[in-house]
């Protein structure tokens, strides 16, 4: 990924579908490989779409159990529609085979 710090083709903004103005997400990208990052840093839940199509795999939830969290650690195959309060997730795209 870094080969595409420079460069605005490896970097995205995500509209989270989302009312609330405390949560972000992005996207990084090189050579087809796709990484997503999701930040909710306000203090209630935020229910978020985005419009993502494909497999993804979580790399870190802050919020999961063995952080302190209440999110049991587990394999999911999609974005969450939910980003709890103060947590930020990093998923990376999972070809499809």
């Amino acid at each position: 990924f870094s080969r595409k710090d420079y460069d605005r083709a490896g970097f995205a903004w995500l509209d989270c579908g989302c009312d609330n103005p405390c949560v972000f997400g992005m996207a990084r990208n090189c050579d087809g490989h796709y990484m997503v990052a999701l930040f909710n840093f306000s203090d209630q839940d935020a229910y978020c779409h985005i419009n993502y199509q494909g497999n993804v795999k979580i790399l870190l939830h802050s919020d999961w159990d063995i952080y302190g969290g209440k999110t049991k650690k587990k394999i999911v195959k999609a974005l969450p529609e939910m980003i709890p309060a103060y947590t930020g997730i990093l998923f990376e795209q999972v070809p499809t085979l």
